[in-house]
């Protein structure tokens, strides 16, 4: 009775193993150490399943589907965003689910590019992180060698399969807000690739992703001035466009930014010398709140002219400068031009 169990379970096994090979059907093949669970599987950006099963613990079920697609997700409970993996066309693809709850992919070459990228990727951005406030060529230098490194992987990415390369795309651009700027060499590159593939072309090929590229690739040295309006204190329209045919350093910060204040104040030390070079300094403030910058500005009291820009302009703005991550300062020749981004005290007052 006992061999005739075990030849049972071995019949089945098979028999679904074969099922979810079968070529002509798309299908994943879930093992579950878990908890027994209900599992929904989505194909990307759809809001309703196209298949779903009850899954006991330790065992194994098989998700089918008609519609292909390089990249699914599987939901608990009709939540579709709890996690996101590639498939391989024409080949099955296995998921399990460990009895710590921790999901692993196999038989996906796809997915094993997408992993081993975006590990790589978050260790090098954070340890990046980690390096801004020290020695600025350390940390420039191993901020061009991480978007060296990230340029040519998107490149590669892109001979392989294009919703993985644009997916690792967009997570790129959101990594490199938070490093303050991009390299033009690589930024621009980037955007010269992507002309190709117009907005909507692509599920994730959005326009929001080519405001950021356009907004990234634009802080290339010699581009040219976007003129902006914000409120002083008083509430009083300051227009960027009184500074023109001034060599003007614009300076990002925000009251709740102390890296910010405390720059702020050596550059009030040097104030006297770098107005002697002829350089004005306007400082944009991208608080949300009134109150905390004007008790800001109360106590740092800093010589130069301060304004706050308005939510309807302040997206707009941080995109045109990537002005994301703060500090920032932005060099302006007299004729409008970029001439330095973030430029040492060294080299304002020399």
């Amino acid at each position: 009775m006992q061999m005739k169990t075990f030849f049972l379970i071995v019949f089945v096994f098979l028999h679904l193993l074969s099922y979810c090979q079968n070529g002509t059907v798309s299908s994943v093949q879930i093992t579950n150490h878990a908890e027994k669970r209900k599992i929904y599987l989505y194909v990307y950006k759809h809001k309703l399943p196209v298949d779903s099963a009850i899954i006991d613990k330790d065992s194994m079920v098989c998700l089918s589907f008609q519609q292909h697609s390089p990249i699914y997700s599987l939901g608990l409970e009709k939540k579709p965003s709890v996690f996101y993996f590639f498939k391989d066309p024409g080949h099955p693809v296995y998921v399990n689910i460990g009895i710590d709850e921790k999901i692993t992919v196999h038989n996906s070459r796809l997915n094993m590019l997408w992993s081993e990228s975006k590990t790589y990727q978050d260790s090098a951005v954070n340890a990046l992180i980690k390096l801004r406030g020290t020695v600025d060529s350390t940390f420039i230098e191993a901020k061009n060698s991480y978007e060296k490194w990230a340029y040519h992987r998107l490149v590669m990415l892109m001979e392989v399969d294009t919703f993985v390369a644009v997916r690792f795309l967009n997570f790129h651009l959101n990594k490199l807000e938070r490093l303050i700027f991009a390299n033009p060499l690589y930024m621009d590159s980037i955007h010269l690739m992507m002309q190709r593939f117009p907005i909507g072309s692509h599920p994730l090929l959005t326009e929001e992703m080519f405001g950021k590229i356009e907004g990234l690739s634009s802080l290339a040295k010699g581009s040219s001035f976007y003129h902006f309006t914000l409120l002083d204190v008083n509430n009083d329209t300051i227009s960027t466009k009184q500074f023109s045919g001034k060599t003007l350093l614009v300076d990002f910060w925000a009251s709740w930014c102390k890296p910010c204040r405390e720059k702020n104040q050596e550059l009030k030390k040097y104030y006297d010398r770098i107005r002697s070079k002829n350089i004005e300094i306007l400082g944009v403030s991208l608080d949300d709140n009134l109150e905390p910058w004007k008790s800001a500005l109360e106590k740092d009291k800093l010589p130069w002219v301060q304004g706050k820009l308005q939510s309807e302009q302040k997206k707009t703005v941080q995109q045109k400068y990537n002005a994301y991550a703060i500090p920032l300062a932005l060099l302006f020749s007299e004729d409008g031009k970029l001439l330095e981004i973030n430029p040492s005290l060294e080299s304002l007052i020399k």
